[in-house]
């Protein structure tokens, strides 16, 4: 089933304003561990769900992001905090009826030294 995410990728994970990180908000039909691979070491995973149609779906959050946050770059990376960006993607996915999370309660870190073979995820 198509999903979609909302991370903290590891590419820009140094780049802040105050409380505000670099946020990126996507879909994949890829699994949710192997789309966070692909933003770097140490990307951070806020929030993933499975949804009916995950075009739709990312459009709403984009336009979403797009009224409450400032852009980072592109369509899909914005300037925001954390907690407030998994305010808003709760706000779309479950009143969209997409309640099927797929990632653990809290957030989830690549292990950078665990990219080779394994998966390595470190619970925060």
């Amino acid at each position: 089933m198509p999903q979609v995410y909302c991370i903290i990728p590891g590419v820009h994970l140094h780049e802040t304003k105050e409380k505000l990180r670099v946020i990126k908000i996507g879909r994949s039909g890829l699994s949710w561990l192997e789309r966070l691979r692909s933003y770097g070491n140490n990307s951070t995973l806020l929030v993933v769900r499975e949804v009916n149609n995950d075009i739709i779906t990312e459009r709403i959050l984009v336009d979403k992001f797009k009224a409450r946050c400032n852009n980072f770059k592109g369509r899909e990376f914005f300037w925001c905090e954390p907690e407030i960006a998994m305010k808003l993607f709760d706000e779309v996915t479950l009143g969209l009826n997409n309640i099927n999370p797929v990632n653990p309660v809290n957030p989830v870190i690549i292990n950078p030294n665990a990219m080779d073979i394994d998966y390595d995820i470190i619970f925060t």
